[in-house]
């Protein structure tokens, strides 16, 4: 019997901070779906799953307004001090949305820490062709104009997801995209002071969806030892949502209790986080 075949489908908020109005609907109104299709011609099961983009985060943040916190992110000096390889692939999905958060809000030489730090732990993981010495030189010209380290960082980010898919190692990847979901969530909720705004609430309550197909992407993986860790952290982060309801249309309602749905949800990332930072 043939195994199903996932794909994953990231969603890409290419947003440049000088067209900031332009696109604010967009990310208010993103609805996030998995999708089922059959492909009778294959004779395989296609199963569709959206999770978000290493930018989604930051320039949400960054049309909110909210203010830049540099004592959230990871200490770069980390990638130096880690070799087990679950270790290295959910620390680097990590950096990579630090990565982000650092360059959107104007702190090239934090975002240049974060790069250095995610080429050491790409070349523990042998992944080849993304995040290299060329990218680095090209953000260090660039560091002054965000439409370009958006590109390049996004540019390295699916070089790496395409690095996997012809290695097939779809294990590893997935355990990347588990740090830099976990890490997001943690950074966006610790912005309490835009609890009333509503693409910052669609931005929190969009997070829900992505760790349950998450979840079910990791699936084929279950008897992994890593595996099982991530998915029982998965579902305690899950948990932490209860009461959220999903954005389903047009109209947003911020609930009352948002706020101290909010917190619970950032306490919980936060022992999320520290879980996998010591996966083994």
């Amino acid at each position: 019997m043939k195994k199903p075949l996932v794909a994953i489908v990231c969603l890409f908020v290419l947003m440049a901070c000088s067209s900031t109005e332009q696109h604010a609907d967009e990310v208010e109104l993103d609805q996030i779906d998995s999708i089922d299709q059959q492909e009778d011609t294959m004779n395989t099961a296609v199963r569709m799953f959206t999770l978000p983009a290493p930018l989604q985060v930051a320039t949400t943040l960054k049309l909110v307004e909210a203010p830049y916190k540099e004592e959230l992110l990871l200490n770069p000096n980390r990638a130096e001090q880690i070799f087990e390889q679950p270790q290295v692939a959910v620390t680097l999905g990590m950096y990579i949305i630090d990565l982000g958060y650092a360059s959107m809000h104007e702190h090239p030489q934090t975002g240049l820490d974060m790069l250095n730090a995610i080429r050491t732990l790409s070349e523990q993981l042998n992944i080849t062709g993304s995040f290299n010495a060329n990218m680095i030189e090209r953000f260090e010209a660039n560091q002054n104009n965000i439409d370009s380290l958006s590109y390049i960082i996004l540019e390295g980010y699916e070089q790496a997801n395409q690095y996997f898919k012809d290695n097939e190692n779809g294990r590893l990847g997935l355990i990347i995209l588990t740090g830099s979901l976990v890490e997001g969530i943690y950074l966006a909720t610790a912005h309490s002071e835009k609890a009333d705004d509503q693409q910052f609430f669609a931005l929190v309550a969009q997070q829900k969806a992505f760790i349950g197909n998450l979840q079910l992407l990791l699936q084929p993986f279950a008897s992994n030892q890593a595996v099982q860790t991530i998915v029982q952290q998965l579902k305690e982060l899950d948990s932490a949502f209860e009461g959220l309801s999903q954005v389903t249309g047009n109209a947003i309602t911020i609930p009352n209790d948002f706020p101290a749905i909010l917190a619970n949800i950032h306490k919980q990332a936060g022992e999320t986080r520290t879980a996998l930072l010591n996966l083994k």
